[in-house]
């Protein structure tokens, strides 16, 4: 009896071997794969980029009615090695990413500003302090730090691709608005030395800075604002030809209608619309007060077109002002109507 229990168990013991490597067969793929490694070969470029900074600076010292100016170049540079055509299945991938460069670097480094240090302009301000000049008046210091700025952005444009926007007269009469106190709108000129523009794009500033479409950049004086039409007059340094007003009383709803503006800051971007209607609403400064009559189009207008004009052709019918904002609707935009805008220009100041 114990030699037939021996053998039950050496049976048994095999039937459990057996399933086990019927098992492990089952699970045995049918093809064995081997990762091929073969040789290839990628390019791998020195480049060396550098950068310019020619640095304009002024000290005024109120103390004495004095002010110093002067000029010096700082440079910076960097060398890349970019590795090209690197294969993604490179057993040694992840060394070659570390070792080189990607082009991105490149450009990151080329749009990252250059630093002046302040103790290099002290320094220089201290060795040539003997070449400080009186201020003759506030004006004629403006006009000269001016005059030097343009001719500076004069030298820089001469080396610069640029567009140009074909037979259309309109851009030169659009300016760039900034407000020192941090923003930006956009006006045009609505007499030789008068920019129009919003009083909201100009708020809390009494000088601005313009910026022409050839590049200079000039100053004015803000003389006159309307908060309940949202409008102001700025008094500039540079002259410029005035845009006309569309002189009808039929506004022909549907028309087509061009926006010029800077759309965060993207300067003097152009966008077509249609007049979608006229509507008399709320000012959104002037709360509870008379309505203001204003074009309503689908022309897109972002923050930046405040103040730019709204072209019918070659006429002006509104001033871009502001858009409703939100998930569910678009195209709703609204321009402060030229009627609205030749009362405001005719009143006197």
């Amino acid at each position: 009896m114990g030699c037939q229990f021996g053998n039950l168990g050496a049976i048994s013991a095999a039937k459990s071997n057996l399933a086990k490597a019927q098992q492990w067969l089952s699970n045995t793929p049918q093809y064995l794969q081997e990762e091929v490694i073969q040789q290839y070969d990628f390019n791998v470029s020195d480049l060396t980029a550098t950068k310019v900074l020619s640095a304009n600076y002024y000290v005024i010292d109120r103390k004495n009615n004095k002010y110093f100016k002067s000029n010096f170049d700082i440079s910076d540079s960097r060398s890349f090695l970019i590795a090209y055509n690197i294969d993604d299945k490179d057993k040694e991938l992840d060394s070659h990413l570390s070792t080189y460069d990607k082009e991105d670097a490149v450009s990151t480094f080329e749009d990252a500003p250059l630093s002046v240090k302040l103790s290099d302009l002290l320094s220089n301000y201290i060795e040539n302090i003997d070449e400080s000049k009186t201020i003759e008046g506030e004006d004629a210091l403006r006009t000269e730090i001016l005059t030097d700025k343009n001719l500076t952005l004069a030298k820089v444009k001469e080396t610069t691709y640029d567009q140009r926007p074909l037979n259309d007269p309109r851009f030169d009469n659009v300016v760039v608005v900034f407000n020192p106190k941090g923003g930006l709108g956009t006006g045009f000129y609505v007499r030789p030395n008068l920019v129009l523009t919003n009083y909201h794009v100009i708020e809390g500033a009494k000088f601005i800075e313009i910026k022409l479409h050839n590049g200079l950049e000039s100053f004015g004086k803000v003389v006159k604002s309307d908060v309940r039409l949202d409008l102001a007059l700025i008094k500039v340094e540079s002259q410029g030809t005035p845009l006309k007003f569309y002189d009808s009383t039929n506004l022909p709803v549907g028309a087509t209608v061009d926006a010029i503006g800077h759309p965060s800051g993207l300067e003097y971007t152009i966008t077509k619309g249609i007049i979608s209607a006229l509507r008399k609403r709320e000012s959104s400064y002037d709360v509870g007060g008379q309505e203001v009559l204003f074009v309503q189009t689908d022309a897109a207008i972002n923050p930046g077109n405040s103040g730019g004009p709204l072209f019918l052709e070659e006429k002006v019918i509104g001033v871009n002002n502001n858009k409703i904002v939100s998930n569910t609707v678009e195209g709703l935009g609204f321009a402060i109507h030229f009627s609205e805008v030749n009362q405001f220009l005719d009143e006197k100041f």
